[in-house]
Order: C-alpha cells, then sequence, then structure tokens
C-alpha cells in the first residue's frame, strides 16, 4: 500500500468507526492497522463501495419499472454518482501529512 493509499485507509476507518485520524492513531497498533489494511484488500468498504451498493438497488428497481427510454436497460452506473476529475495536486500527501499531524498533534514523521 502507497503512502497516499495508507492515509485514505485511516480516513476510511476513522468514517466508519466514529473516531478521528488521531484518536485511531493512538489507539490502534501497527499491527492492527496491517490486518485492516488487509481486511480492506478482501472486503473493500466506504463511500465508494456503499454508493455502488445503492446504485445496484436502484437499477434493480428502475429496471423492474421499466427500461430507459429507448429501451435500454438501466445500469448501475445510472444511478452512482460520477467522480470528479482530481484536479491537479497543489500539495504532495507529505504536505498534507504535515497538515493532519498538525491539528492532531503529533509531529510528522
Amino acid at each position: 500500500m502507497t503512502g497516499e493509499s495508507e492515509l485514505l485507509l485511516w480516513f476510511r476507518l476513522a468514517a466508519q468507526l466514529g473516531a478521528t485520524v488521531g484518536e485511531l492513531q493512538e489507539r490502534m497498533s501497527s499491527l492492527e492497522f496491517t490486518y485492516w489494511q488487509a481486511f480492506y484488500g478482501l472486503e473493500p468498504f466506504g463511500f465508494d463501495t456503499e454508493n455502488w451498493r445503492m446504485g445496484m438497488t436502484c437499477s434493480t428497481v428502475a429496471n423492474a419499472a421499466g427500461p430507459k427510454r429507448g429501451g435500454k436497460a438501466w445500469r448501475v452506473e445510472d444511478f452512482v454518482p460520477a467522480r470528479k476529475a482530481e484536479p491537479a495536486a497543489s500539495q504532495s500527501i507529505d504536505d498534507v501529512r504535515r497538515v493532519v499531524a498538525a491539528m492532531v498533534g503529533k509531529p510528522h514523521g
């Protein structure tokens, strides 16, 4: 896992567990975080996954009600919000880490 994907997993875990990244990093051992990384690899979770699941439900219901104009079936993608193209990064991941570390009162390193 890259440093950027590790940071994203910390935020996904924080959202799922109702804690801040700083709180999790204080309470969670490196071994437990490694287990979470492996679990996420097997069973992805987070906003994108939930959006996809809801899109599956919506497309099923919509197809039960009838096809789109033109007779085509509704697809999951018709109901999942499109991700906006990522703007050119003005900050490096290290810059973001320093900001987050300052916010939670931990030294970067």
